[in-house]
């Protein structure tokens, strides 16, 4: 049956116009629904859809949604899509009937060796971070149905994981941009005292925007949490890959979050884990059990990152390779001790600030500061070569200045009114020479012994004398 919509007077169907019904909503022919037309004003009121109707249209829209047949039935949604598989669940594309909205919707149809316990927390953590946009939003959950299920907004650009390729590696400026929002949603976790335990490429997805959100906190601890959690092979932390036992219980660190983070970025810019080399594979294949497996990969952890990636043939900025490795510190007291140091660095480097793993590098500490002051030390430079010139320009004016001092001085014998022009318009730096030239014979002997000599001018011979005084 098609769906049908009533509007105003009129019953329509998704095929065809079936007729007019009266103010009962009993259909008319159409000739005596012209009749009553003339004969009644058209009533402007909305009139809802029948109760056959809307279950016509639902019927219909059912139908539209194809629902795989290999996928498991979930009340309230159509699973169309296989988006993913693990050991004991699988992500579907599917629409909620009820909103037609498009959702992911995660199922478990393993049940043997699922662990409950471990689902109920992670569908608990979920509803505890679904408010950061970089964490991925959790809508509905059923963990009674058969299969248990939980739905979650539709993330629909993949995982970071399709970047550990060297065919396709991340471009570097958008690796920094998903790295601030890693972080960011990292310390929006830490500061719910969550710890994710298994960050990785495959837990990072990305949306229409160009965002990421994190996903998948099954593993994830509590700080107040004595119990190992073991991550993902050369994304976890050395010191994260320990068994529990009684007398040694593992105690849950955010530098297991850093280091994760540190190894999904290399990942997403080497195109492949840290440290994860043919021969490191081979290592932890010979191990004989899982102890032995998680002992040789603490001893794998220590090789250096420097000579893999460039055996790798990657070019990986200096600042940027040096955070990678601050945060890839096998010793966890040499990584970062927070993800908000790790996006202060971050923020450093955008702004051709100092980055804390290479402050310590007085070389590199000069050569930021000329990089971010290119201004001032132009200026200083061009101070520098331009002084020793200046200071001999000075010198050579200061003696012609001297000579010229003396030269008026003289003047003054012969043709004092001579001198006094030239002094009038000579430059005041020479005026202050010549000032302190006449100081300076003033205050001597000679000038003395000359005015004892010139107290008999007057009577020798008085026009000289008056002259020489005007």
């Amino acid at each position: 049956m098609a769906p049908v919509w009533r509007f105003r007077d009129r019953l329509w169907c998704r095929s065809n116009w079936v007729g007019s019904t009266d103010r009962d909503g009993d259909v008319m022919d159409p000739s005596q629904a012209d009749d009553s037309r003339r004969g009644s004003a058209i009533d402007d009121r909305t009139i809802q859809q029948t109760p056959d109707g809307m279950e016509a249209a639902v019927e219909l829209s059912r139908r539209e949604l194809k629902h795989s047949e290999y996928a498991p039935r979930v009340p309230g949604y159509v699973l169309q899509d296989l988006l993913g598989q693990g050991a004991y669940g699988q992500v579907w594309r599917g629409v909620q009937v009820r909103t037609n909205k498009e959702v992911a919707v995660k199922v478990f149809i393993q049940r043997g060796g699922l662990d409950w316990i471990f689902l109920q927390r992670e569908v608990e953590r979920l509803t505890r971070l679904d408010r950061h946009p970089h964490i991925v939003t959790l809508l509905d959950t059923d963990l009674e149905s058969d299969p248990p299920c939980y739905v979650m907004d539709l993330i629909e650009g993949g995982s970071l994981a399709q970047y550990v390729d060297p065919a396709s590696l991340a471009p570097q400026e958008q690796a920094i941009r998903w790295m601030e929002q890693i972080c960011q949603a990292l310390s929006y976790v830490h500061g719910k005292g969550l710890i994710h335990c298994d960050l990785k490429p495959a837990n990072i997805l990305v949306d229409e925007q160009n965002n990421v959100r994190v996903v998948d906190f099954g593993q994830s601890r509590v700080f107040t949490e004595s119990a190992a959690s073991l991550g993902t092979l050369y994304y976890m932390a050395p010191e994260q890959a320990k068994l529990a036992s009684p007398g040694e219980p593992v105690h849950p660190d955010v530098r297991w979050d850093v280091y994760a983070l540190g190894a999904t970025i290399y990942a997403i810019l080497i195109g492949h884990a840290p440290r994860a080399s043919m021969e490191s594979n081979a290592t932890l294949e010979q191990a004989g059990d899982l102890q032995q497996r998680l002992d040789r990969y603490r001893e794998i952890a220590r090789v250096d990152l420097e000579e893999e990636a460039r055996k790798a043939g990657r070019s990986v900025p200096p600042e940027l390779f040096a955070i990678i490795g601050k945060c890839l510190a096998s010793k966890q007291d040499d990584r970062y001790e927070a993800v908000a140091e790790v996006l202060t660095d971050l923020e450093a480097l955008r702004a051709n600030r100092p980055v804390s793993p290479l402050a310590g590098n007085r070389t590199y500490r000069t050569k930021k500061f000329i990089q971010r002051n290119p201004f001032r030390i132009g200026l200083a430079v061009a101070t520098m070569i331009l002084l020793p010139s200046l200071y001999v320009a000075w010198e050579e004016q200061t003696k012609a200045y001297a000579a010229r001092a003396e030269s008026v001085l003289a003047a003054f014998d012969y043709a004092p009114g001579d001198a006094y022009a030239e002094v009038m318009s000579a430059p005041d730096r020479f005026k202050k020479h010549l000032l302190t030239r006449c100081e300076e014979f003033v205050t001597s002997p000679a000038s003395s012994l000359r005015v004892i000599g010139a107290r008999s001018g007057p009577i020798v011979n008085p026009a000289a004398f008056w002259r020489s005084v005007d």
